[in-house]
C-alpha cells in the first residue's frame, strides 16, 4: 500500500503544483463573471456524470476474472455514448424550458455532453487503474493532465477570452491526458475477451452488478447535486460573479483533499476492494487507521486556509478578494471532508442504502443553507458561512455508517465461516 501511496502522492503533488502556478497567471486573464458561467457548465456535468455509465464502472476492480472486468468496460463505455447521444439531443429539443440561468449560457450548455464524456471516460480509466494498481502510469497522466488543461486554458483564454475558451481547454487537455490509459485499457480488455471466450455475456454481467446502477448511481447522482448545487443556486440567485469567486475559492480548497483522494485513497481503495471478500476485521482496522491520519491532514488544512483572506488578492488579483474570504470560509468543512469524505467501504460492502441515506441529507443541506437565506435576502457570504457550518456538522455521519456497515459485514463472515 505505501509503494502504491508513494507513486500517487508524488505524480499528485507535482500534478496540484503545476495547477497552483498555473491558476494564478489564469485568474488575472479572465473575470469572476466567465469563471462562473465555466463552473456552472462543470457543475451541470458533474451532476450529471454518475449516471451517464449507470455507476458500472465501480464494479470493474471487483470481478476476479479479467474477462468479467473487460465485461464492465464494455457495459460502461456503451451505457456512457448513449448516455452523452441522449444528453445532446435533450437539450437540443428542450433548452427553452431550462432556468433562466442555465439556457442563457448560449451555445456553452451544448459543451456538458462533451465534459461528461471526457470525464465519463476517466472515470472508466480511473476504476481500471486501480484494479490493475498501475498508480504510477496513472500518476504520470495526472501530471500530463495539469499541465495541457491549465497551459490550453490560459492559452486559449489569452488569444480568444470568454467562458468558452476554458471549457475547451478543459476538455482538450483532459482528453490528450489520458488517451493512452484509454488505448491501453481497450487492448487489455480485447485480450482478456479473446483470452476467454466463454466469458459472462454483457446481460449477465449487468444483472450480476445490477446494484450498481438500481442504488449507486442515484446515489451517486445525489451527491454530485449536493456538491454542485451551492455553485448553481449561487450563480441563479446571486450572478455568475459570485458564482465565479466561489468556484475559483472551491477550486483551491479542494486542491488538498483531492490529493489525498487520489493518493492515499486510492491505494486504500485497491486494498479494500480485496479485503472485502478475505477479511472484513482487518477492513475495518484499515479503515479506522486511514481515518485517523486523514483527520490529521484535515485539521492541518482547515488552519492553514485561514491564510486565505490576505493571500488570495496577492496570489489571484484583487478582483478575487472575496474568493480569499469564501476559502477561508470553506476550511471549516475541510476538515469534515477530508477525514470523513475521502475513504468509504460502503459500495463495496454493498451498503448502497447507506450511502444513499447520507447523500440525500447533504443534498437537503446544501439546497436549504444556500437557498433560504439567499431568499431572506441574506448577503452571500453570510450565506456560504451558513453552508459551510451546516456541511461540517453532517460529515462525521458517513463515519457512523461505515462502522455500521463494517459490523455488519464481520457478523455476516463469521457467520459464513
Amino acid at each position: 500500500m505505501y509503494t502504491h501511496t508513494a507513486h500517487l502522492l508524488s505524480g499528485n503533488l507535482l500534478a496540484h503544483a503545476i495547477t497552483a502556478a498555473l491558476l494564478p497567471v489564469l485568474s488575472r486573464i479572465v473575470a469572476p463573471e466567465e469563471y462562473g458561467i465555466f463552473g456552472v457548465v462543470v457543475s451541470i456535468a458533474s451532476i450529471l456524470l454518475p449516471i451517464v455509465s449507470a455507476r458500472y464502472e465501480w464494479a470493474i476492480p471487483l470481478p476476479s476474472a479479467e474477462a468479467q472486468s473487460a465485461r464492465l468496460i464494455q457495459l460502461s463505455l456503451g451505457i456512457l455514448i448513449a448516455s452523452v447521444g441522449l444528453l445532446a439531443g435533450l437539450l437540443l429539443l428542450g433548452r427553452e424550458l431550462l432556468p433562466d440561468a442555465v439556457s442563457g449560457l448560449g451555445p456553452l450548455i451544448f459543451a456538458a455532453p462533451c465534459v461528461c464524456l471526457v470525464l465519463g471516460l476517466v472515470q472508466i480509466i480511473v476504476a481500471y487503474t486501480v484494479r490493475l494498481r498501475e498508480f504510477k502510469r496513472f500518476s504520470q497522466a495526472r501530471v500530463a493532465h495539469s499541465i495541457l488543461v491549465g497551459g490550453l486554458q490560459v492559452m486559449l483564454a489569452s488569444w480568444f477570452g470568454g467562458a468558452l475558451a476554458l471549457v475547451t481547454g478543459f476538455v482538450a487537455g483532459q482528453a490528450l491526458a489520458y488517451g493512452f490509459l484509454l488505448r491501453s485499457m481497450l487492448s487489455r480488455a480485447r485480450r482478456a475477451l479473446r483470452a476467454q471466450p466463454d466469458s459472462p455475456s454483457i446481460q449477465s454481467t449487468a444483472q450480476q452488478y445490477r446494484r450498481f446502477p438500481l442504488i449507486s448511481a442515484p446515489s451517486s447522482l445525489i451527491n454530485a447535486l449536493g456538491v454542485e448545487t451551492p455553485t448553481i443556486l449561487l450563480a441563479i440567485l446571486s450572478g455568475p460573479e459570485i458564482a465565479g469567486q466561489f468556484a475559483l475559492a472551491s477550486r483551491v480548497v479542494a486542491i488538498p483533499r483531492s490529493l489525498v483522494v487520489s493518493s492515499l485513497g486510492q491505494a486504500f481503495f485497491a486494498q479494500a476492494a480485496q479485503l472485502v471478500r478475505t477479511d472484513p476485521v482487518r477492513l475495518r482496522r484499515l479503515y479506522r487507521t486511514t481515518v485517523l491520519r486523514l483527520a490529521l491532514v484535515g485539521a492541518v488544512t482547515s488552519l492553514a486556509f485561514v491564510s486565505a483572506i490576505w493571500v488570495f488578492p496577492v496570489l489571484f488579483g484583487d478582483q478575487w478578494r472575496a474568493a480569499g474570504q469564501i476559502a477561508a470560509l470553506l476550511g471549516v468543512p475541510i476538515f469534515g471532508q477530508i477525514a470523513f469524505g475521502s475513504v468509504s467501504c460502503l459500495e463495496y460492502q454493498n451498503r448502497q442504502d447507506l450511502n444513499l441515506f447520507w447523500n440525500l441529507g447533504r443534498l437537503l443541506i446544501a439546497a436549504v443553507s444556500i437557498a433560504v437565506p439567499l431568499l431572506l435576502g441574506a448577503e452571500p457570504i453570510v450565506t456560504i458561512a451558513i453552508f459551510c457550518v451546516a456541511s461540517f456538522l453532517w460529515q462525521p455521519v458517513m463515519y457512523l455508517a461505515n462502522e455500521i456497515s463494517h459490523r455488519q459485514a464481520i457478523k455476516k463472515h463469521e457467520a459464513a465461516r
